[in-house]
């Protein structure tokens, strides 16, 4: 009987032991949970950029969770790679909202804790090689800066977390020099190197006022600016600016003209969109102007499509002068022929494969007619009246053709002049006029005046 009083009373001794361990264990932690619920933030209390003062923790949780969720719904974080944008979703940041209110001080700046899915960067469509290259860690500190303070719209160049990379030739062209070529090879002197920064936009007027050459000929720069433009043409680069003539040079390739002409606000300029700086080499060898592009490798390969390419024969214009003999014949324009192409920039990614195909211009050049100058037709000459005489015609290519005079009406009134359109349209061929089927209107040959 002793023995289970003493079992009874040791199982009440350690229930209660359990039960006061227990409190003071998890009791403590509860009630202070509870008042620390309770428990108002002072003024200028802020979780993030969020402004929690004056409200309790769950006010503050709730208010978090709404610009949080706002901020889910509406935010534009892109990485941006040569030029190239990739969008991050706003789904891949976990944001800790009940850990940053539980641990928010009041009066104070505290940090909205949030933690990025490793998956971040697998989900966009980057190279491997980048993304192998790629400083993940300062990256992803770089992303989480932007969703503590939740940026509405955020753009980070990737550049800054790759190692820098080697320059390479990214494209070269050259034209051929056209036979007054003196004053462009003195230009060359001059100008043998562009410089391109990072997202600046080159003017070719600028460049040629730094260098004191504003003044040089139009041609010149223009042959100059055509090679540019046929070397910048095949890279990412944005053509903003640029004009063609009305007639095509003979040493300038169809679809890759660039006229310039300073005087008349006439311009080449384009927009490097990339991260890294880039540098135009001019350069003449073998009579050839040469231009190369260098700088970091680009991401995409580019190349030049042409489409659509019409030619317009030239029509013949006759005009007339008295200054020309008989049978004489002046060219004042020897006339060339028109033509029209579509040209086109293709993106390919390294293994080949077409991304897109983006219109760059279609360029016209109407045709220049051709001129003659011809003698002008002379005067008709006529004999004087008689019965049987008759008079010769001269048409303006020189062919002949007789006038009938009739008798017993004045020449003036009975000559018949032939077709002047018909003289022109059969050369070597002699008109002549036709009395048989007059109807008697003259009277008969034979008979005397009443």
């Amino acid at each position: 009987m002793r023995k289970q009083q003493i079992i009874k009373f040791s199982l009440i001794l350690s229930v209660f032991t359990v039960f006061i361990f227990s409190f003071s264990y998890y009791g403590v932690p509860a009630f202070g949970s509870l008042a620390s619920s309770n428990q108002t933030f002072t003024e200028s209390t802020y979780i993030g950029t969020v402004d929690v003062s004056n409200k309790t923790h769950e006010q503050a949780k709730a208010v978090v969770e709404a610009k949080v969720n706002e901020w889910l719904s509406s935010a534009k974080i892109s990485l941006v790679y040569k030029g190239e944008i990739y969008d991050v979703d706003p789904s891949k940041f976990i944001y800790l909202v009940d850990e940053s209110v539980a641990d928010a001080k009041s009066g104070t700046q505290n940090e909205l804790y949030v933690e990025m899915n490793e998956g971040i960067l697998s989900g966009l469509s980057l190279p491997e090689t980048t993304v192998t290259h790629i400083e993940k860690e300062m990256l992803m500190n770089e992303l989480r800066t932007a969703g503590q303070r939740l940026a509405p719209s955020l753009e980070i160049s990737l550049e800054n977390f790759l190692p820098e990379e080697e320059p390479v030739t990214i494209s070269q062209a050259s034209i051929d020099l056209p036979e007054d070529s003196n004053e462009i090879k003195e230009l060359m002197k001059v100008v043998q190197k562009i410089e391109i920064a990072s997202e600046s936009q080159v003017s070719l007027a600028n460049t040629a006022n730094e260098k004191g050459l504003i003044e040089k000929s139009s041609f010149a720069f223009s042959q100059i600016a055509s090679a540019i433009y046929k070397a910048i043409l095949p890279t990412n680069f944005a053509i903003t600016e640029r004009h063609i003539s009305s007639q095509l040079a003979g040493n300038i390739e169809l679809g890759f003209e660039s006229k310039v002409d300073f005087a008349n606000n006439l311009d080449l300029k384009f927009y490097n969109p990339n991260k890294s700086a880039y540098r135009i080499e001019l350069a003449i060898a073998e009579e050839k102007l040469q231009v190369t592009v260098k700088g970091a490798p680009l991401l995409y390969e580019y190349k030049i499509a042409t489409s659509g390419k019409q030619e317009f024969k030239p029509r013949t214009i006759k005009q007339y002068s008295p200054l020309l003999q008989s049978g004489q014949k002046s060219v004042e324009k020897e006339g060339k022929s028109g033509f029209v192409i579509t040209v086109s920039r293709e993106k390919y990614v390294p293994k080949g494969e077409l991304l897109e195909s983006l219109f760059v211009s279609e360029d016209f050049y109407r045709p220049e007619h051709r001129v003659e100058i011809l003698p002008v037709a002379p005067a008709v000459q006529q004999t004087s009246p008689s019965h049987d005489s008759t008079g010769t015609v001269t048409g303006p290519s020189g062919n002949q053709s007789t006038t009938t005079v009739l008798p017993g009406v004045p020449a003036g009134d009975n000559s018949i002049t032939p077709d002047q359109d018909h003289i022109n349209d059969s050369p070597g061929q002699d008109a002549t006029t036709d009395t048989k089927n007059d109807g008697g209107l003259w009277g008969k040959p034979n008979e005397e005046p009443k």
